[in-house]
């Protein structure tokens, strides 16, 4: 799996969303201060990692995770998952609770997962590798990127997914339910969401307070899907004074 990573201090694991690669983290690396070692990690079949056989599901993606931590090697590392990343995050709590020292939820849908209506199927599979379309569809996630011409960029570098990925990770959004086996998690979380994200509502953070009641949530205002693109330097902030600032 292609990585990069910015700083030194507390590791960081940083798990990018669909249609997305890691350069979705890279505004944040710019703002971050000391004390945070950001790892952000492509997933297999995002931009420039590889593709792999087999299943394409949420625990197979956690898995995943694990192996590249274990790879690094980070025994124990905050989590920080942004979208179908928040998703993971949560099966890799399930799967290895002790690992994880803290988790971070931005944009995620609940513990069980998101249904997307069949008709968007289509318009899911019209978008491989056609970064003209996928590019506006981006757009409407991020409506408040400060920086537009990076955004550009990294619209081509999402583009760069495999393309059974465009449909088959909407389908394994769908198949999951983590709502048990999440209450046993007691690290501390932080789930976030923007007021004008249309995919994750208000009642996706209800959701996870009810699996994780030490969840604490946050909703900001005039903030779109991508809290991290929208809202680099906040997200930085708020990121650090979690991690070290508790």
């Amino acid at each position: 799996m292609a990585y990069e990573e910015w700083g030194q201090g507390e590791p960081v694991l940083l798990i990018h969303g669909n249609f997305s690669s890691l350069r979705w983290w890279e505004l944040v690396a710019r703002e971050q201060s000391s004390g945070l070692r950001l790892i952000a990690p492509d997933l297999p079949g995002f931009g420039d990692s590889p593709p792999r056989e087999g299943e394409v599901s949420i625990a197979r993606y956690a898995r995943d995770v694990l192996a590249f931590a274990d790879a690094l090697p980070v025994v124990q590392f905050w989590l920080v998952g942004l979208s179908l990343g928040g998703m993971i995050a949560q099966a890799v709590v399930c799967h290895s609770p002790e690992r994880v020292k803290g988790l971070v939820l931005v944009g995620s849908c609940g513990p069980t997962g998101l249904k997307t209506p069949e008709e968007r199927y289509p318009m899911l599979a019209a978008m491989v590798g056609r970064p003209e379309i996928l590019t506006p569809v981006l757009s409407q996630v991020s409506p408040f990127v400060p920086d537009k011409a990076w955004f550009a960029e990294i619209a081509v570098h999402a583009a760069q997914m495999e393309p059974r990925l465009y449909t088959e990770n909407a389908r394994a959004l769908e198949n999951v339910d983590y709502s048990e086996e999440l209450k046993k998690y007691r690290g501390p979380v932080l789930a976030l969401r923007g007021s004008l994200d249309y995919l994750v509502s208000e009642e996706h953070l209800a959701a996870i307070r009810a699996a994780l009641p030490q969840a604490r949530t946050e909703v900001w205002e005039g903030v779109g899907h991508s809290p991290p693109t929208d809202e680099p330097a906040r997200f930085a902030s708020r990121l650090r004074d979690f991690v070290i600032g508790r």
